[in-house]
């Protein structure tokens, strides 16, 4: 999720776990050690674009670095009260740093991106497809309470903060539900048998979903709305077929089975867990359909480019975000059910 989340989750861990009299200095370890696991954005490539977007959410967010990332944490909050000349606190810091530390890969695990939770022991990507990266009603209300609580030093609404967040994936798993039977209906009315069935909440909210499913080869994208008082109802469909390095096929197709275009091809396949298929308007880029411009739209958000010319060179990142008025309006307007 995003880092004010991060950082605000960080707070409340700390603020719940520390001694009476530590807390307050014990939340700046806290926010400190929740924070920490985006520094991994700084472990890049210039040769190789695929690098960095392969070690976002990688080691820095699994649980064995929980550890690491808590002794930091602490001794960067100690190095910060230095500067400002007051006595470093060693003594009862350590278990609200590593507890807070503990948020930041469950929290990114809620969301849809996928994060390396197991490593060493799994390469998989563990996403539940609860919540948006971005999400205001989640964040703002566990805010407030992180900010009542850190400057009182009190449990009360650092407490109410955590019963807010609890109460509020619990809606998320019920409005994931109500669009995962929705696309799985809307599937078998049309004769098809999906496989690999997924829902994931559109940007901001977790009114509009975007489901997927696979049949035939096809990817299946289905936009649901599951209004919180009334029923589901599908906004608008559309599919593109899948791609496969193995049987290559659009962009792929020509280049050698041993190029390193290829290569990236396969590394791209891995991190978009298999949901890769070819740009609708761009015909020498392949996309991650999990995520898109807009949740009715084929259209990825991000992808890789092919240069069939040169298939020893290293792929390069594209990226096809709507960040104007009309993007977010459209998507409001599905959000609110207007026309």
């Amino acid at each position: 999720m995003d880092n004010v989340t991060h950082a605000t989750l960080g707070i409340i861990a700390a603020l719940l776990t520390a001694p009476a009299p530590l807390r307050k200095k014990a939340a700046l370890a806290g926010m400190i050690a929740a924070s920490l696991p985006d520094a991994d954005i700084f472990i890049f490539s210039t040769q190789d674009p695929l690098f960095g977007l392969q070690m976002h959410r990688h080691f820095t967010h699994s649980l064995v670095f929980i550890p690491v990332l808590a002794v930091l944490g602490v001794v960067i909050a100690n190095g910060l009260r230095r500067l400002f000349r007051r006595e470093a606190i060693w003594k009862g810091m350590w278990l609200p740093a590593f507890v807070a530390a503990a948020t930041h890969g469950l929290c990114d695990t809620w969301t849809s991106y996928g994060t390396h939770l197991l490593w060493p022991f799994s390469e998989r990507r563990e996403s539940w497809d609860l919540i948006s990266v971005i999400d205001p009603l989640f964040t703002l209300p566990v805010l407030v309470c992180a900010i009542m609580a850190w400057w009182k030093g009190r449990l009360k609404p650092a407490v109410l903060g955590v019963a807010w967040a609890v109460f509020y994936l619990g809606l998320c798993a019920v409005q994931a539900q109500r669009a995962r039977d929705a696309v799985r209906d809307w599937a078998r009315e049309h004769g098809h048998g999906p496989r690999r069935l997924t829902v994931k909440p559109s940007f901001a909210n977790i009114i509009v979903w975007r489901g997927l499913y696979v049949h035939d080869g096809m990817c299946q994208v289905v936009c649901v709305r599951a209004g919180i008082t009334g029923g589901t109802t599908i906004l608008d469909t559309a599919s593109a077929p899948l791609l496969d390095p193995d049987h290559p096929s659009g962009p792929l197709a020509g280049l050698p089975q041993d190029s390193l275009q290829m290569r990236d091809a396969r590394r791209f396949q891995h991190f978009s867990d298999g949901w890769m298929g070819a740009h609708p308007e761009r015909p020498n880029v392949i996309g991650d359909f999990r995520y898109a411009t807009r949740p009715d739209k084929i259209s990825p958000l991000w992808g890789i480019e092919i240069d069939p010319a040169n298939p020893d060179k290293h792929v390069k990142l594209a990226f096809f975000r709507d960040v104007t008025d009309r993007g977010f309006g459209d998507l409001w307007r599905m959000i609110s059910g207007g026309k």
